[in-house]
């Protein structure tokens, strides 16, 4: 697959296959799209219209279960295929999700460095856990919690 002008990739996810986001702004849409490497297929799984988000600065595919997220510095939103919208911490980052319950990393510099696992409730991003610890996922997509006494 390539990009032509005025088309943009975003970073891929892995759902048994590989997931693709195209922003494609001339034709006002962006589509999540499925890379099948053994039958060299490529298969749509949404597209959306570009008004959908505000812009397409951190708008990145997830999966457990498949969405697509926008994260800026104050706010995080699931934009499909649920809604939310929230305000999050400055240091805080979307890590997944697990049914109705959403992973944030949250890290501290002050002035030495630590991290806490901060869990989220779907849509209203209401703080439901919170504790130090971390995230981590490996490339098998096993998600792996980590956390002190």
């Amino acid at each position: 697959m390539q990009a032509r002008e005025g088309q943009y990739f975003g970073l891929p996810a892995w759902d048994g296959g590989i997931v693709i986001l195209l922003a494609d702004f001339p034709a006002g849409v962006l589509r999540l799209l499925r890379y099948e490497d053994a039958r060299g297929a490529v298969t749509p799984i949404v597209t959306l219209p570009r008004c959908a988000v505000e812009d397409c600065y951190n708008l990145m595919p997830h999966v457990s279960p498949m969405c697509l997220t926008r994260q800026t510095a104050e706010r995080f939103q699931v934009l499909w295929p649920d809604k939310a919208d929230f305000a999050i911490h400055g240091a805080e980052s979307f890590c997944f999700r697990d049914g109705e319950r959403l992973y944030f990393s949250r890290w501290y510099e002050d002035p030495d460095y630590r991290e806490e696992v901060v869990v989220r409730r779907m849509p209203d991003g209401a703080i439901t856990e919170q504790y130090r610890g971390a995230l981590s996922e490996l490339p098998d997509g096993q998600q792996w919690l980590l956390t002190e006494d």
